[in-house]
């Protein structure tokens, strides 16, 4: 993998491989400078976890203020790593698997039963997410899911996403659909 720009909302991300850091570290995140830096001896998996850490603290400063804690970060990067290797996510599953727990996914739910306007919800008993996709465009239906998965990492593992499961879920899709060599690192349900 040789990356070397990536595009985080309006921002172009200069991707520098450097030998070493002063302290045991594999990446660095400099938001202001537009800076990512990883190790060059990381490969394969360790390289892409690296990368995706990064990268989700620049999504983190970008989309919500930098408002993250680096356990968070940490431990959420793991997670979705898993995650967005087991899930088709951009072709609207049917099911989605959230670290072993098999969620169904109910699209054009009509919530009759509210008192406000819901986009979605998830059934925790059930293991169900439901969303009232019937009005809204493909784009706005993943981030519904890669929200819906945010929340769930919080309410089963207490990750810390969120209060900004919204905005981080608008950062990946932007990161994903605007630079095919990072949605390329991931296998998307094709094991």
């Amino acid at each position: 993998m040789n990356i070397k720009k990536v595009k985080v909302g309006g921002h172009r991300v200069d991707i520098e491989y450097v030998d070493k850091f002063d302290t045991d570290i594999d990446g660095l995140c400099i938001p202001q400078y537009n800076n990512i830096k990883i190790k060059r001896d990381l490969s394969g998996e360790a390289l892409i976890e690296t990368l995706l850490h990064e990268l989700l603290h620049f999504i983190d400063y970008v989309y919500a203020g930098y408002t993250l804690e680096e356990e968070t970060v940490k431990i959420g990067t793991k997670y979705l790593f898993y995650i967005f290797n087991a899930n088709d996510l951009f072709n609207l599953p049917d099911r989605i698997d959230i670290l072993g727990f098999h969620y169904d996914i109910l699209y054009n739910h009509k919530f009759t039963n509210s008192v406000e306007s819901l986009a979605y919800s998830i059934d925790h008993i059930k293991q169900v997410i439901m969303i009232d996709s019937s009005d809204m465009c493909k784009e706005y239906i993943v981030i519904m899911l890669l929200r819906s998965i945010l929340i769930q990492l919080d309410n089963i593992y207490n990750v810390g996403f969120d209060d900004s499961s919204q905005h981080l879920a608008q950062g990946f899709y932007q990161l994903f659909i605007d630079n095919k060599s990072i949605y390329n690192l991931f296998k998307w349900g094709k094991v």
